[in-house]
């Protein structure tokens, strides 16, 4: 994963691995919100790796407050 911060906004590279856990991640959420049963997200959360997930939340939250 890369970031690069310019004085418009700023791009984050991820790997294959990274955008499929995002995506897990962004899935689980909006089921949560949706009120899907338990059941079904931890089903998502099975494919989830929360190592990853860590250090992609670290570097998005360190680029947007660039």
């Amino acid at each position: 994963m890369t970031t690069q911060v310019s004085a418009s906004g700023y791009t984050v590279e991820l790997s294959p691995a990274e955008r499929e856990a995002l995506l897990v991640a962004c899935e689980y959420t909006i089921g949560a919100a949706r009120g899907e049963h338990a059941t079904t997200l931890r089903g998502l959360l099975a494919d989830a790796d929360p190592g990853r997930l860590d250090g992609l939340a670290d570097v998005l939250f360190v680029a947007a407050a660039a």
